[in-house]
């Protein structure tokens, strides 16, 4: 990538680095799935409902400033973008439908409690309909 871009706290950012045989045609999409967090007021109730319109604009706006780079460098590789609203795994599993592989991060957790992968990646890894690459994101 030519771009470089940092984090609020002045670090440089995760990369993910995708090789890509033009020959091959194969095109990427990157799927976003997102869920909004409940609005627990802590008084035994729920505070007002959230704005998804807005929530689904800034997740879309994410994915675009995430892939903008790649686009530009990569123009022949046809990247398609996807927001979709629900539980990541079954967005990811019917995302892959077709496809020849899924990639997804796996984040390490080095807790004391730590017991592997989680919910995601093992739900994709026991449901997917195609081949998982789990990748660290350290």
């Amino acid at each position: 990538m030519t771009q470089s871009t940092v984090t609020p706290d002045g670090a440089a950012p995760p990369r993910i680095v995708a090789g890509v045989d033009t020959s091959v045609g194969a095109s990427v999409t990157v799927v976003r799935a997102w869920r909004p967090a409940a609005a627990y007021s802590g008084y035994g109730g729920y505070d007002a409902a959230p704005d998804l319109a807005a929530i689904q604009t800034a997740e879309g706006a994410d994915v675009a400033t995430l892939v903008k780079a790649v686009r530009q460098e990569f123009p022949h590789v046809d990247t398609i973008t996807r927001v979709v609203r629900g539980n990541p795994v079954p967005v990811l599993t019917n995302a892959a439908l077709g496809s020849r592989l899924l990639v997804v991060g796996a984040h390490r957790r080095r807790g004391p409690l730590s017991v592997g992968i989680g919910y995601v990646d093992q739900g994709l890894l026991s449901h997917s309909p195609t081949p998982v690459a789990v990748v660290p994101i350290v």
